[in-house]
């Protein structure tokens, strides 16, 4: 799958036609890109409460909401481009989210935050997004993983594909395990290389409000929008487990033997040094 299919109720807006139009403003733009269960949704709410209270907007930040702040690239009227606002703020930088494998068309020579995590936690949590929350996927872990529309050799080439892409543009790497272990520096080097000054209180209460808990509550409050799932169940949500290395209670050992070798044998040499540097386990 050399090119990621478009997300359900994706709106197609190139980055041309983006550029052309009025719905960036004269705001920076840059690509916030993961692969599916990498801790976007962790890092969103993190930014998206921080730039409420360094640019003193009035929006409360739920997961209805917050794509009003950090929109996706593609992903229909309340989720997508349509829904970013506050365009009239100086300094507040345009984020857009993408799922979608690097190509120069959709994002040319941009700046671009990638955020990458541990492919066996990816995995785990994927297949639970895929089984629990769309239920698009009926068969067990094992045959998940070893699916070629859904399996660990898509997660490969994304890696690769980015790693590939990166040295030739403004770019920053950040992982799920560095949010979690070392949070307030990993989101300080996040917002300087968007242009964003750093206010330690503001981003230590940034930090508060995105804890796991406080996304736990909201979620169930106010669940994604465009989206059927039953927040009651607890691998259907978005906000799961929030761990780091959880795929051991699920995952068996040839399973995680089989991640391991694919990810050996299949990742380039930059992709492989980007998830080191970035301290992901392979």
């Amino acid at each position: 799958m050399d090119k990621a299919a478009a997300p359900k109720y994706a709106v197609d807006v190139s980055l041309a036609r983006l550029e052309e139009s009025e719905l960036l403003g004269s705001r920076d733009l840059y690509f916030l890109c993961s692969f599916p269960k990498c801790g976007r949704t962790y890092l969103r709410f993190i930014l998206a409460h921080y730039f409420r209270l360094r640019f003193k907007l009035k929006t409360a930040v739920d997961f209805d909401s917050v794509f009003s702040f950090i929109p996706n690239y593609m992903g229909g009227l309340r989720r997508g481009v349509p829904a970013l606002s506050f365009n009239g703020v100086t300094g507040l930088p345009a984020i857009l989210c993408s799922h979608t494998i690097y190509s120069s068309e959709m994002y040319g020579t941009k700046p671009v935050l990638l955020l990458v995590r541990s492919p066996h936690d990816v995995m785990v949590s994927w297949f639970f997004h895929k089984t629990k929350h769309q239920r698009e996927f009926k068969e067990g872990l094992g045959a998940f993983l070893r699916s070629p529309e859904f399996g660990i050799e898509t997660y490969v080439r994304f890696l690769n594909a980015w790693a590939g892409a990166l040295p030739s543009r403004r770019h920053h790497v950040a992982s799920y395990e560095l949010l979690l272990t070392s949070p307030s520096e990993t989101v300080r080097d996040i917002l300087g290389f968007m242009n964003v000054a750093v206010n330690g209180r503001l981003l230590d209460q940034s930090l508060s409000a995105a804890s796991f808990a406080a996304m736990l509550e909201q979620e169930q409050k106010t669940p994604v929008p465009d989206e059927e799932y039953d927040v009651a169940i607890r691998d259907a949500r978005r906000v799961r487990r929030g761990v780091i290395g959880g795929y051991r209670d699920v995952m068996e050992a040839d399973d995680a033997a089989y991640v391991s070798r694919v990810c050996e044998s299949g990742l380039s040499a930059g992709a492989k040094r980007l998830l080191n540097d970035a301290m992901v386990e392979w």
